[in-house]
């Protein structure tokens, strides 16, 4: 019936490979036309990890940004600006722990305490990206 160059070891490989193929590209249509029908977007407005500090800050002129990370043009992470957009109309001051209130951002966790005893603050709030929101004591 069928002639034996069909049953070859080549063709075999050919015919599951192509049968995948086929598969994946079925899978793969359900699943985007799930996510599409589910109208989940995932899209978070830059500075968001900011969000928890936001009510805190309320009616708050100037707030103060502390940081050990370089924040030169070439090496900067956009995260001062990020929280700068996110936090208008609050002014954020680079590195002057004056103000009443401040956002520390430090990638070293250890040496928080030491910064917070060094500027006599507390911390008010926290969020999951590693930055602190602090208030001075009186």
């Amino acid at each position: 019936m069928f002639p034996k160059k069909w049953f070859h070891v080549n063709t075999l490989i050919l015919a599951l490979t192509c049968g995948l193929l086929i598969h994946n590209i079925i899978s793969l249509y359900i699943s985007v036309m799930a996510h599409v029908a589910s109208g989940y977007s995932t899209y978070y407005e830059p500075g968001y990890q900011f969000l928890t500090f936001k009510p805190k800050l309320a009616g708050i002129e100037r707030v103060g940004y502390l940081t050990s990370k370089d924040m030169s043009r070439e090496k900067n992470d956009g995260i001062f600006l990020q929280a700068q957009y996110f936090l208008a109309p609050t002014i954020l001051e680079l590195n002057r722990p004056n103000p009443v209130f401040n956002i520390v951002d430090f990638p070293d966790y250890t040496i928080l305490p030491m910064v917070l005893r060094k500027i006599n603050a507390r911390p008010v709030a926290h969020n999951d990206y590693g930055q602190a929101l602090t208030q001075r004591k009186r």
